[in-house]
């Protein structure tokens, strides 16, 4: 009969100062305990092993035997394999020939011993050249090779058609192949951190391309059709280049012009001005364009009423006009270290603003000391100084202006029943409502709806007509529960139910499937629902100051998850998986029970936590 023991190692940790899993012995012994590991979980997990070479039996770890009770009925095909943190120099075959001579041919190419391998990741070693092979797998999916010492690609990456992740930063490629506008499923492209002068006309071509990370690199231009591609793109990062300019868009393609892009980083780059065409953005939530030479502002700024965050500091602006800012519904501007004498007072009224950053402006008639008290003061002064007539000059769109006529103080409550136009982003937030009107359905055209800092304890079915709805904050309310028409809005990408009375996360969560950010801290929420990790495209997950008692090791098919704060819950014990979760940028654990990790670790920073889980997943064997 056979069962599971928990490897000698794992036992001889109670002698160690920490009372989590003992790492693996380093060594020759510790990478055959993590081969024979791997054939039973069909992950490969070399990192940290001090390897130069990768060993002979991970190759052919398909057949090759550690022992008497080792049964090929036992083994489970290799789907991820993790070289991180060695100092390997070549990802080849060579090796098998002085190793295996006797062995036929085929069994030197990768496809015949990788069959089924979908992740190949050996970040952070020194590696300068791959072997043309690896781009054979047929099942590889996701490979990372960033933080290494590669200067070209091989030609051959043209035949990784199924590749959907492709992570290439910090590292010193000076071009890139041609080949690399064939790779018509990647949709994740990080080449950040390398000394790239110009992309091949060819990347213009690639269809299914979502987030592209080419920050930190040389370029002054981008192939001149991308504008006219690209049409999936929802993430574009070119921070720390030396381009003066975008592409313009010739197509009259409904794709064009990247409508879905989300986030546009052009800081540290030589724009004098922002693109003409920016209206078609019609999706863009984040502009950073920090640290260029901007002296003005396009008045189709004012068409991205999606627009929360906008960063202009550090440029030559010397004024705007109210009109740039009048239709947006921005939560932080960024003005700041600029050349501008005057703040239009009409900005006062952007009651969405959580950060406005003014200062480093040779300011007139400014009092530096309203600067120095921070946004809401700032934004209290400009209000002041607004013409005593200028509230009547809102148009009916205004949403201060709706607020005001359709607001009954005595109820506390709406009539929305009146004749305004719809607008794509209508703030609601602090007016005491307890209530929201039936009317809503009326805002067709709604993709950013606050109802924050209010007394709602429930919303109307109505609001599930407004399926545009890409944005709902219900932060600061009485809600007891997430209303059932929540579920209804499939386009939601970004829900915040923080400060409620909600304990529990209900099945229908599982309906959001274009859901990247939910914040639900301070609630009294007390389990993460299996429902949850099926959300494919979750990105940042705030349950800080909650009641949850336990993480479940589903938690890693999160497998877009950057941010999640789990602090001041009250965990016992993490599952040492979680620091199988690559794509987590931040972690926080800090204010639980955990008393299997010392604070002296929570505190050194998600890489180091990660690590410090990784190495503790525990090694089993059969008897």
């Amino acid at each position: 009969m056979r069962k599971r023991k928990i490897n000698p190692a794992f036992l001889a940790s109670h002698a160690a100062e920490d009372p989590l899993v003992a790492a693996p012995p380093s060594g020759p012994r510790g990478v055959e305990m993590q081969l024979k590991q791997a054939q039973r979980t069909g992950h490969m997990r070399l990192c940290n092993s001090g390897l130069r070479a990768i060993p002979t039996n991970a190759f052919l770890i398909h057949e090759v035997r550690f022992g008497e009770d080792d049964q090929w009925w036992d083994r489970t095909p290799i789907s991820r394999i993790d070289l991180t943190n060695n100092e390997i120099e070549e990802i080849s075959t060579a090796n098998l020939a002085q190793d295996d001579e006797a062995k036929p041919a085929k069994r030197k190419h990768l496809q015949e011993l990788w069959t089924e391998v979908n992740t190949f990741c050996a970040a952070q070693n020194k590696i300068v050249s791959i072997s043309p092979q690896l781009f054979q797998l047929e099942n590889l999916t996701t490979l990372d090779l960033s933080h290494n010492k590669l200067a070209r690609l091989p030609d051959e990456v043209a035949n990784a058609r199924q590749l959907v992740h492709l992570l290439l930063q910090n590292n010193e490629l000076c071009c890139l192949p041609e080949a690399l506008g064939c790779l018509s499923a990647l949709s994740n492209l990080n080449l950040a951190h390398n000394r790239l002068v110009e992309l091949p006309a060819t990347m213009a071509l690639l269809p299914r391309i979502e987030v592209l990370d080419l920050s930190a690199n040389k370029l002054t231009s981008l192939p001149a059709e991308a504008r006219n591609g690209w049409g999936t793109l929802r993430e574009l990062e070119l921070r720390g280049n030396q381009l003066a300019g975008l592409p313009a868009v010739t197509s009259k393609d409904p794709t064009a012009g990247w409508p879905l892009l989300a986030r546009l980083d052009l800081s540290q780059n030589r724009l004098r001005e922002l693109p003409s065409d920016v209206a078609l953005f019609y999706s863009l939530r984040e502009l950073y364009a920090a640290k260029n030479l901007l002296q003005s502002l396009p008045a189709e700024l004012n068409t991205l009423t999606s627009l929360a965050i906008l960063d202009l500091k550090e440029n030559s602006l010397t004024h705007f006009k109210k009109e740039h800012f009048s239709n947006l519904a921005l939560q932080i501007l960024d003005l700041s270290l600029n050349s501008l004498k005057t703040i239009p007072p009409a900005l006062g009224r952007m009651t969405t603003l959580k950060t406005l950053a003014i200062a480093g402006n040779p300011l007139m008639g400014f009092k530096r000391g309203v600067i120095d008290q921070g946004t809401d003061e700032i934004l209290k002064y400009l209000r002041f100084r607004l013409p005593p007539d200028d509230q009547a000059k809102q148009t009916a769109t205004s949403f201060a202006l709706i607020v005001e006529s359709a607001y009954n103080e005595r109820s506390h409550s709406l009539d929305l029943s009146a004749k305004f136009s719809s607008p794509s982003n209508l703030s609601l937030a602090k007016n005491g409502l307890t209530a929201l009107p039936a009317q809503i359905e009326a805002f067709g055209r709604l993709r950013r709806l606050d109802l924050g800092d209010n007394k709602l304890t429930a919303l109307p079915l109505e609001l599930g007509k407004c399926v545009l709805l890409e944005e709902l904050i219900l932060q600061k309310n009485s809600l007891t529960e997430i209303p059932a028409v929540v579920f209804e809005l499939t386009r939601l990408t970004e829900l915040d139910i923080s400060f409620n009375r909600i304990t529990v996360l209900p099945p229908g969560i599982a309906q959001l499937v274009s859901l990247t950010i939910l914040r639900a801290r301070q609630n009294s929420i007390r389990a993460l629902p299996s429902e949850l990790y099926m959300l494919p495209k979750l990105d940042v997950l705030d349950v800080f100051f909650n009641k949850i008692e336990t993480l479940d090791v589903e938690l890693t098919k999160l497998t877009s998850l950057r941010a999640l704060d789990l602090g001041s819950n009250d965990i016992v014990t993490v599952p040492p998986q979680l620091g199988l979760m690559t794509s987590l940028r931040s972690l926080n654990l800090e204010g639980n029970r955990i008393r299997a990790i010392r604070p002296a670790i929570l505190q050194q920073g998600t890489s180091s936590l990660l690590e410090y889980l990784r190495n503790r997943i525990p090694t089993t064997t059969t008897n």
